[in-house]
């Protein structure tokens, strides 16, 4: 290794605050101490930093900008496995933002809130609701630490841990003609209205899907609301299609509906949890991914992601563009 932490912290200070005299004072050492740490660093690199400017602070070369990035990655690694390391074996606090659509997330994250709650009392979960494109540049910013959904083209500082492949079904009342059914196909359900979530994202997927075999339905009524899907389709006013639900054990419980695996070549859908790869509070994420993951059996994580037909073929790879 070609230099410490302590040089790396020295000049990440100096180079965020843009000033020795600031980062001396942040830091409670004195400046000569910390432009020799500096003066150390570049002897060892074999290159030009920052120029120090009298009475004007400090101002980085290309060179340094390029290593300030690095070095802010390295100092958050450690400041993340420090804090891991401590934490083992400890219940964990602090606050973690946690972002999600309403369509099936509602049926999942009480479990997980609660067994968040039991084994780890000390830390704080804020719950936001919004569209998609809204909470991943929340993430992006900051504002979020997690986000459940879809999985999208991600940009290069977000991870993703899935949690189940959601696949297109159909959702009719339990008394239509088709409920008794082990499958249908679009077109089967042409006759029908069908009634479709309004996200952007939704109708644009779902609408892509009829293009693609060829099909033009009925649409007639559109509902951000998926409670108010579920009851309309309950209803007899149209049929809908799902690509995340609550299994068919809890739809028998409240209301008188059914889901039916679709028969066409559709796309399957990655559904998990969205998080940044830097955040400070890495540990804090790490684990609420791991127990997100394990407040379900594999089955039940797999039944969110709709039925299959029974002698069904293997599905497409995961599609990049989310169904809402």
């Amino acid at each position: 290794m070609h230099f410490t932490f302590k040089q790396l912290r020295y000049f990440e200070a100096t180079a965020r605050l843009g000033s020795i005299s600031l980062a001396a004072d942040e830091l409670a050492v004195s400046p000569s101490a910390i432009a020799s740490s500096i003066d150390g660093l570049e002897a060892r690199l074999g290159v030009h930093l920052m120029m120090r400017r009298p009475a004007k602070g400090v101002e980085l070369t290309p060179t340094g900008r390029a290593f300030a990035v690095h070095t802010q990655a390295i100092l958050e690694e450690l400041a993340a496995f420090d804090a891991h390391i401590s934490s083992l074996g400890q219940s964990i606090r602090g606050n973690l933002r946690i972002g999600y659509f309403s369509s099936a997330a509602p049926y999942f994250i009480p479990r997980i809130v609660t067994k968040c709650a039991r084994l780890h009392p000390d830390l704080a979960l804020t719950m936001v609701e919004s569209l998609n494109e809204k909470l991943t540049e929340m993430l992006l910013s900051g504002a979020l630490d997690v986000v459940f959904g879809f999985s999208t083209e991600l940009s290069q500082t977000l991870s993703f841990a899935p949690l189940f492949e959601a696949h297109t079904h159909a959702v009719v009342a339990a008394d239509h003609p088709c409920a008794k059914r082990g499958s249908v196909r679009l077109k089967d359900l042409l006759g029908e209205s069908f009634i479709l979530p309004t996200t952007p994202e939704g109708v644009s997927y779902f609408r892509n899907l009829f293009t693609a075999l060829g099909l033009k339905p009925d649409i007639v009524y559109h509902s951000q609301n998926y409670e108010m899907i579920l009851n309309m389709v309950a209803a007899r006013r149209g049929v809908s299609l799902f690509s995340v639900s609550p299994n068919q054990p809890e739809l028998d419980r409240f209301r008188r509906v059914v889901r039916l695996p679709l028969e066409d070549p559709l796309p399957s859908l990655s559904y998990g949890i969205t998080y940044r790869k830097l955040a400070r509070n890495r540990h804090v994420i790490r684990e609420f991914v791991d127990l997100s993951q394990s407040a379900f059996s594999r089955e039940e994580w797999a039944a969110f992601g709709g039925p299959l037909p029974e002698a069904a073929a293997p599905r497409a790879p995961a599609a990049p563009n989310p169904a809402l």
